[in-house]
């Protein structure tokens, strides 16, 4: 027989990310404090990689008054992992960019589950998986379809509440589409929660079809490849590996790497020598500026960093 709970947490927020902060105080505006913020604990946080994470969330939770669980991975499945859920219980909860799948054990703990977002630009089922904002920018869409749902113990297939279209300009970083994101899913956990005080949380069941998924991209994927590569392939990479991701960079001749931040599409004065330089090449440098010969066009780096001399002549990767 179950002893009695510990604790009974209403609102739990899970999350480890710069986006987790700025929705626990959009939360606190909204009068809907949550009890309790489930994130890693430095241990944990040691021993993976968060792009953009929060260094804050302790001392944010001290002033504001709301209870911290310091989980030891993300997989929550550590013995004091498994009894501080199984002591507790929860009524609902909220997912910001948590890196692995929240196993059973732990969803059944919340009466009304736990939800999070999903955004690609394919509509569900369509683009489950991994970096999706990144997919889609790196594939050039047009927008995104970002969608709340509830968490099962499968990737990305539980009832949907909300779905947002939010779209994608054409310069839009990564970053930007993360805002973007950030903004919407403000607004649908007001109405999530909203209709979790109510009683009620209408969802809506996902097609079972077959599906295109996404694979996880990591930091080498996001190599500069000129000659194999169009323009608006490698612009569209950019945009999609740029804060706060590592970048998307080229390799000279002696594998150093020379990181493009930002870049956009040359519309200039052309010089007709450039047309014997090598496609990858620095065709000129002026003003922190770099003009890189590409296979159908001119494309001006602004934003360059490297440990090697960006001069003309110098040959990307």
């Amino acid at each position: 027989m179950r002893s009695a709970p510990l604790m009974q947490y209403g609102i739990t927020v899970f999350g480890n990310h710069q986006t987790t902060t700025a929705l626990v105080e959009s939360l606190v505006v909204d009068g809907l404090k949550p009890d309790l913020i489930v994130t890693l604990g430095q241990g944990a946080r040691q021993k993976v990689t968060i792009a953009g994470a929060a260094n804050d969330l302790a001392d944010w939770s001290r002033v504001n008054g709301v209870a911290l669980y310091e989980c030891e991975g993300y997989r929550l499945i550590s013995e004091r992992d498994r009894a501080f859920f199984d002591d507790n219980t929860f009524g609902i909860g909220v997912c910001t960019d948590w890196q692995h799948l929240i196993p059973g054990h732990v969803l059944d703990r919340f009466d009304q589950g736990i939800f999070g977002f999903h955004g690609s630009l394919m509509e569900f089922p369509n683009g489950r998986g991994r970096s999706p904002f990144n997919w889609s920018i790196r594939l050039g869409g047009k927008s995104i379809f970002h969608n709340c749902f509830r968490y099962t113990e499968r990737a990305d297939d539980g009832g949907v509440f909300n779905t947002t279209e939010i779209s994608i300009a054409p310069d839009d970083t990564i970053r930007m589409l993360q805002f973007k994101a950030v903004i919407d899913s403000r607004v649908t956990i007001r109405r999530l929660l909203q209709a979790y005080l109510a009683g009620s949380i209408p969802l809506t069941p996902q097609p079972e079809s077959a599906s295109v998924w996404l694979p996880k991209l990591t930091p080498e994927d996001s190599r500069l490849q000129f000659e194999a590569t169009g323009m608006r392939a490698i612009l569209n990479l950019i945009r999609a590996s740029s804060p706060p991701f590592s970048g998307a960079y080229g390799l000279t001749a002696d594998g150093t790497r020379v990181t493009i931040w930002r870049a956009v599409a040359y519309e200039g004065p052309i010089d007709p020598q450039w047309a014997q330089a090598p496609v990858g090449s620095v065709v000129a440098v002026a003003l922190d500026t770099v003009l890189i010969k590409c296979r159908n066009g001119m494309l001006l780096a602004t934003e360059v960093s490297s440990e090697a001399e960006i001069v003309p002549g110098l040959r990307l990767a």
